[in-house]
């Protein structure tokens, strides 16, 4: 049996072979004076030493040997490779004798015949999974099925089956109940790859179906003006004063809607319906992303013309202020009013001018 980690017991049988009497060993690293000593310790034993060590647990992996002599698996491997020199055996014949105390002489094929068995019967059973099952480590099963010529014919044989299988299953999984059932227990749906129900008839027949049509038409809403229906979410709105609002008409339809509705507010007003370039932005944008400047010249009748931010530039400007972002808005607003369309005031310089006058009151 491989062993990855050394319990206590194990611990102790290494402790009683090799061990460096020293309380400060295990937070030392590698070539690091001791301060306790005043000496540089060396982790690991010598190769006599080691190869007892080796034999004592052979199916040891370097990590568990490293965790042991408070070092890297990389220096217990440099350790095992000079031992393999010094013996004058070949890096293949000490392979060959590590895999035989790992692995045996040769494979339990039962064990393996139980697999390909499970293998095909339950293609949406993933290999690992099945291995848990029935015991069979993994590291044991990819060596075996590579140096076993007729294990690998058979895996091989077994995956053609399984992907067969999987359109033709023996059983399913009911995604209600959880549980693995004969196909017999599940009704036809063309929908689905094996064509059987995902539901078992069980689960079925105890209204599962309904109750989740039911819990469906709970969550779900049909809008007013698309007439589709969507999640119930999509009905809820922010106002521009950050107000939550419920509607009847999903988001889509209502910002389709605002944005028409303020369309129209613009030509009535005489504003042309061409495209417009954000100074912010530089984006090319439709007129009803600004804002509309309108006031009385008593000299020249009614004068209206359009922001040259775009609306969304200056929101995002505003948000970094959100306790003075209605002030800074309405302000901006009555100055411009104020200068009208000849003398434009731009957003940036008038911001830049507030803040100067309310440093004082600024959190950052």
């Amino acid at each position: 049996m491989r062993i990855s980690h050394f319990n206590d017991e194990q611990l102790n049988e290494v402790r009683n072979i090799w061990s460096i009497e020293c309380e400060n060993i295990q937070f030392l690293k590698n070539n690091e004076k001791c301060s306790i000593h005043n000496i540089k310790h060396n982790k690991l034993p010598d190769l006599r030493t080691w190869n007892e060590l080796k034999s004592l647990y052979p199916s040891a992996t370097l990590e568990a040997w490293g965790e042991a002599f408070y070092t890297s698996k990389e220096s217990v491997r440099l350790l095992n490779n000079s031992l393999i020199k010094e013996s004058g055996d070949s890096y293949q014949e000490w392979n060959i004798e590590k895999n035989y105390i790992l692995f045996g002489e040769e494979p339990y094929f039962d064990l393996f015949y139980d697999f390909f068995r499970l293998f095909v019967d339950y293609p949406n059973k993933g290999k690992n999974s099945i291995l848990n099952f029935l015991g069979i480590q993994n590291n044991y099963f990819e060596y075996w099925i590579k140096n076993n010529e007729n294990l690998s014919m058979e895996y091989i044989e077994a995956k053609k089956k399984r992907e067969d299988r999987k359109y033709q299953p023996l059983h399913l999984k009911c995604y209600r109940c959880k549980q693995t059932k004969p196909i017999r227990e599940f009704g036809n749906d063309k929908s689905t790859q094996s064509g059987k129900s995902n539901t078992c008839k069980i689960c079925n027949k105890e209204g599962g179906g309904k109750k989740q049509s039911l819990e469906k038409r709970l969550t779900e809403k049909r809008c007013d003006r698309c007439q589709n229906l969507k999640h119930i979410k999509k009905f809820t709105h922010t106002s521009d004063e950050g107000e939550i609002i419920k509607n009847d008409i999903c988001s889509s339809c209502y910002q389709n809607r605002k944005r028409t509705a303020s369309k129209e507010k613009l030509i009535k007003a005489g504003i042309k319906n061409k495209n417009q370039e954000c100074i912010l932005c530089e984006n090319l944008l439709p007129i009803e992303e600004f804002y509309l400047r309108r006031r009385n010249n008593y000299s020249f009748g009614e004068e209206t013309w359009l922001s040259k931010e775009c609306k969304p530039c200056v929101r995002g400007e505003l948000k970094k202020y959100p306790k003075f972002k209605e002030s800074i808005k309405s302000k901006w607003d009555k100055e411009s009013l104020k200068m009208g369309s000849n003398n434009y005031l731009y957003f940036k310089e008038f911001l830049d001018m507030y803040l100067s006058n309310i440093r004082y009151d600024l959190e950052f």
